[in-house]
């Protein structure tokens, strides 16, 4: 080593440490007392704010949002039955027209009415919900033969009844 090394290193060192001493009271003597300060103006425009709001009105407003909690835990525990338009969509087929549908969600089960344009259609309709993982049964209560008037079309107009597993509706 030469003879300027050692000096050389300790006036670097020397030098970063005031300016780490320098960095510390800049932080600790400036900007400690201007966050305190903000702070305490932050907590008085807070309390006027508070003491500006009379309490029947902080009550009301409470008991409002605890109601809006209250009636969303209630929907979230229910199930969502919107979900049944999506079953439907997905396992029907194209030619099948549905009239009216009922759901019994304690019951897990949905009636159908519909119309399908011949029995292999409905056949296959049947089928399709049967092979869904969602469906547990399929039951034809009722299907006939129905002519428009002169003749013109035939169509078979149908009541579905289907039950569905139990993870459907949670």
């Amino acid at each position: 080593m030469s003879t300027g090394w050692p000096w050389r290193i300790f006036s670097l060192f020397l030098i970063i440490f005031i300016i780490a001493i320098l960095v510390y009271a800049g932080i600790n003597f400036g900007y400690r007392p201007y966050l305190n300060k903000q702070i305490k103006t932050l907590d008085a425009e807070l309390l006027d704010l508070n003491q500006s709001i009379n309490k029947d009105k902080q009550n009301q407003l409470i008991s409002f949002y605890s109601q809006i909690v209250n009636v969303g835990d209630v929907l979230n525990s229910r199930g969502n039955t919107f979900q049944i338009f999506d079953f439907l969509e997905k396992n029907t087929y194209p030619e099948i027209k549905y009239a009216n549908l009922s759901v019994n969600a304690a019951e897990r089960e949905i009636k159908i009415d519909g119309m399908a344009p011949n029995y292999e259609i409905l056949t296959k309709e049947m089928a399709l919900l049967d092979q869904s993982p969602q469906t547990e049964r399929v039951i034809l209560e009722n299907s006939r033969l129905v002519e428009e008037s002169k003749g013109a079309a035939k169509e078979i107009r149908f009541n579905l009844k289907l039950i569905l597993t139990s993870e459907f509706f949670k």
